[in-house]
């Protein structure tokens, strides 16, 4: 007989290897209890373990991508514990954990308004599908939309459904922030001033500006700084700032701002952009009534520039402010002496905000502005495109949702073990095999039967979890063909009637959604030479009446325990490398109680 070998991780003594499996080499190694584990999985008088706790999760995003700070952006890796981030909710949040990740592939996402970001294939979304977004329900005989929030999940998930099936319209959306609340500034120059001086403003010899509107003349004169005022320079419609005693402080700023430059070359400073809701609110007012002008068919706001800086610096403030923003580009035509000519690239801002945030104070332009009151603001994935290996790492943070703001104001968030310890018994012993079986309750509208294939290709969607955990650890060819052989299955719980197993190993998933007919029927199924790990987290059912609860109080004793029927638990505190569901699993654990 060959000699015994360690698994991969050198943590737990497996039998002789009959079967070849190549194992990919892992850097962590088990925690005492994770070895416990394994260790009556193993066990050849274990005949079914019933396995309860929270999963393990991760955010792990490149050292060089910018989160959102209450003093502007930083790079991840420059965030320590005890720093501040913002949330979606527009406040600051604690990080209370930073995990270093190593090297990881890194993928860029792009979602339909030109916005990015980077992350990893593990790094958690919360996204609302089309299928939930637009979801209807039956009341009265009429079909009204019933929209369901959405579920957190991984990028490799989101990639394996990028688009409604059949289709190609775009299946993920994300939630949008709510106008984040920064502290406020005090400026020399109003925020709604240098809004319309740089919209408005000839500032490369002065701070001159010319408007045919009384109503932004008026406006600079309430909004200058004490003993300035503005006077016609040129003819009715050109104003210039002037000071007391030739001393000009706003020219004195603007030259400190690096904004006394030609119009292609404009900017909003960086302390104006992180600033508080009303002082941004006034800053994209300034630059609206100005530049900005209303669609004439359906009243949309859109500001033009000829700057491209500036602006993907007016995007970046309305999405601040929980809005979103598409950019384009145009080559304006004109006429001049009767020779038509082309002018500068021009770049169009199309701007999408929270119905009670007016992007106009001019009040011929708010007249004419419709808010959005049907279709708010939204952001769907468009693009997920692999782009390298860079260094990662993922934080926690305190607030309850976990969430936090990357690039353009962008919102991202212990089966492992059973299927770990059934590989390790394929290797050992040539005639088993492994079933995986897990529920559809996330498709309780739709029976299984009205899904297109056979019945592995109908399961497919609900065996990614199963491919995740053996991309982890085992490498990809060997995984292929152990599924190719029939060395590994997949079922669907509704399918377990009257199957009999006998040199198998069944890991049964997610059995938080069985009720207690199918976990009675999935029990008694176990025959000769057959190992049973049930997996479940008591927290998450996504049906009423789960059967797997009382099955753990049924069995949890040195009676069943005796006969190779065994129940582990999972805590809080055996969370493996993510400290933010250790915090999400204490506060769920006291609502659970009440």
């Amino acid at each position: 007989m060959a000699k015994p070998k360690k698994s991969v991780d050198d943590s737990v003594e497996i039998g002789s290897m009959e079967r070849k499996i190549d194992f990919k080499q892992r850097k962590f190694k088990f925690s005492n209890k994770q070895k416990e584990l394994l260790d009556i999985c193993l066990n050849p008088d274990t005949k079914a373990i019933f396995i309860a706790g929270p999963a393990g999760s991760s955010k792990a995003q490149p050292l060089s991508e910018p989160i959102l700070t209450p003093n502007g952006w930083v790079n991840m890796g420059d965030i320590k514990k005890g720093d501040l981030v913002m949330t979606p909710h527009g406040t600051p949040t604690e990080v209370e954990g930073v995990f270093p990740q190593g090297n990881k592939e890194v993928f860029k996402i792009e979602f339909n308004d030109g916005s990015f970001t980077h992350c990893c294939d593990d790094h958690l979304w919360l996204t609302q599908t089309n299928a939930e977004r637009y979801n209807r329900k039956k009341v009265k005989g009429s079909r009204i939309k019933n929209e369901k929030i959405g579920q957190v999940r991984s990028l490799k998930e989101i990639r394996e459904s990028l688009y409604v099936s059949g289709s190609t319209r775009l299946n993920h959306y994300i939630p949008i922030t709510q106008p984040v609340q920064f502290e406020p500034k005090q400026h020399l120059i109003h925020p709604y001033l240098l809004g319309a001086l740089i919209g408005d403003g000839g500032l490369t010899v002065g701070t001159r500006f010319t408007t045919a509107d009384q109503e932004i003349v008026e406006s600079f004169e309430k909004l200058l700084p004490n003993n300035h005022s503005i006077h016609p320079y040129k003819d009715q419609y050109a104003f210039s700032i002037i000071g007391e005693n030739q001393k000009n402080l706003c020219w004195d700023e603007i030259k400190k701002m690096g904004l006394n430059t030609k119009s292609h070359l404009k900017f909003i400073p960086e302390n104006y952009l992180i600033d508080s809701i009303e002082n941004r609110i006034s800053l994209l007012q300034g630059l609206m009534d100005t530049d900005g002008h209303t669609d004439s068919q359906k009243g949309r706001a859109i500001y033009t520039t000829t700057s491209q800086r500036l602006a993907f610096d007016v995007k970046e403030l309305i999405e601040s402010l929980g809005g979103v923003a598409r950019i384009t580009s145009f080559s304006p035509k004109f006429t001049h002496l009767g020779e038509k000519k082309i002018g500068k690239i021009a770049y169009r801002v199309n701007v999408s905000l929270p119905a009670h945030i007016i992007p106009f104070s001019l009040k011929r332009k708010v007249e004419k502005y419709k808010p959005l009151t049907k279709y708010l603001p939204a952001r769907a994935i468009r693009s997920i495109e692999l782009i390298g290996e860079e260094e990662c790492q993922c934080i926690m943070v305190k607030d309850d949702s976990h969430l936090y703001l990357t690039r353009d104001y962008i919102v991202t968030h212990n089966t492992y073990m059973a299927i770990y310890a059934a590989i390790n018994l394929l290797a050992s012993k040539r005639e088993l095999e492994m079933t995986y079986i897990r529920s559809i309750a996330e498709s309780a509208d739709k029976g299984i039967g009205s899904l297109p294939g056979d019945v592995n290709e109908k399961f497919l969607p609900f065996s990614i979890p199963l491919d995740d955990k053996l991309d982890e650890i085992i490498t990809a060819p060997t995984a292929i063909n152990m599924k190719k052989d029939g060395v590994i299955g997949v079922m669907p719980i509704n399918f377990v009637r009257g199957s009999s197993w006998t040199n198998r190993v069944v890991v049964a998933d997610e059995s938080q959604n069985f009720s207690h007919k199918e976990l009675v029927t999935l029990i008694t199924r176990i025959g000769e030479n057959a190992k049973l790990f049930v997996c479940g987290d008591l927290m998450q059912s996504d049906i009423r009446l789960s059967g797997f609860e009382e099955m753990i109080e049924l069995f949890d004793d040195e009676d069943s325990k005796s006969k190779g029927i065994h129940v582990f638990k999972f805590g809080n505190e055996d969370i493996y490398r993510s400290e933010i569901l250790r915090f999400i699993v204490a506060k769920l654990e006291t609502l659970r109680k009440r």
